[in-house]
């Protein structure tokens, strides 16, 4: 298929973390934050993965023009919808 398409696969190799940049460094900033690797998600609590959410979406991104998340949601959201949110 990849001939036929000319399409080119892209996978990073296993237990290469350079391959994999962004995700490796979201998950530096997330243990930072206190989700250690052996927590079993199931059982936080609400709050605390919302305050971890909103923290990590209020920081600015290189891959969003140096916007938030919230900043780049936010501009494709009608004005009705944005005073809803």
């Amino acid at each position: 298929m990849e001939e036929n398409c000319q399409l080119i696969d892209i996978n990073a190799e296993v237990d290469v973390p350079e391959q994999r940049g962004l995700n490796e460094n979201n998950n530096r900033l997330l243990r930072r934050d206190g989700l250690r690797t052996d927590m079993d998600f199931r059982y936080l609590r609400d709050d605390f993965v919302a305050a971890i959410a909103n923290k990590r979406n209020r920081i600015s991104r290189k891959s969003l023009n140096y916007r938030t998340p919230i900043e780049a949601f936010m501009k494709y959201l009608t004005k009705d919808a944005s005073i809803n949110f």
